[in-house]
């Protein structure tokens, strides 16, 4: 199945006029509970494939994730040094181009929503530095009061999903679903999340 490129444009333009970096965490994970301890990928090609229709973003996001899976001790292979788009709407061309390649595991990334929360910041009082010790040090600056008025804040949540497979056994081995907040810029969101992701794979014994 292939996301939208509208949800793919999107990330790139979610930030424009949004200040602050992109924060991602994991909202919740899974482990194949049959696993009879911990199955680990290290040392195997693994593939990384983003869903998506937008050709650009795809390539970014399967060639940085590859890099990540790579550092914690796997082969990573972006998806599309393996297949163009087109080809990979070929399920059986697709098995067998993986097992020509020898990939034994696959990170597949998936957008699956996009929204906004709108939360109220309040104001604040402050007063200019006083001198308690005199009775004018006091009086004076006391009187001078600064109100700063509350405002509404927006803020653009961002979720992922990231499933990690076996491609020799046709098997999901760990699942979860991120959340980055207020992403300015769709790289520096992948870099940051392919990082948490590689960390939660890393706390099953999938990577190293």
């Amino acid at each position: 199945m292939r996301i939208s490129g509208v949800v793919a444009v999107a990330l790139m333009v979610l930030g424009l006029g949004l200040g602050c970096g992109p924060s991602t965490h994991f909202v919740s994970t899974w482990t194949d509970p049959s696993l009879e301890g911990p199955v680990s990928l290290t040392g195997k090609r693994v593939a990384t494939f983003l869903l998506s229709d937008e050709e650009s973003t795809r390539r970014m996001v399967e060639e940085i994730l590859a890099g990540e899976v790579t550092s914690h001790g796997a082969e990573g292979v972006p998806g599309f040094t393996l297949m163009s788009a087109d080809e990979a709407l070929d399920q059986d061309w697709v098995k067998e181009r993986l097992s020509a390649e020898g990939i034994e595991g696959a990170v597949i990334m998936r957008l699956i929503g996009r929204e906004t929360e709108t939360r109220f910041v309040p104001g604040t009082t402050s007063y200019a530095p006083a001198h308690y010790s005199s009775m004018w040090g006091y009086w004076g600056p006391s009187w001078t009061v600064v109100h700063e008025p509350g405002y509404l804040e927006t803020d653009v949540i961002v979720s992922v999903e990231t499933l990690v497979y076996s491609v020799t056994q046709d098997k999901l081995l760990w699942a979860g679903v991120s959340e980055t907040m207020n992403p300015n810029h769709v790289q520096s969101m992948i870099i940051e999340l392919s990082a948490v992701a590689a960390n939660e794979m890393q706390k099953s014994g999938l990577l190293e």
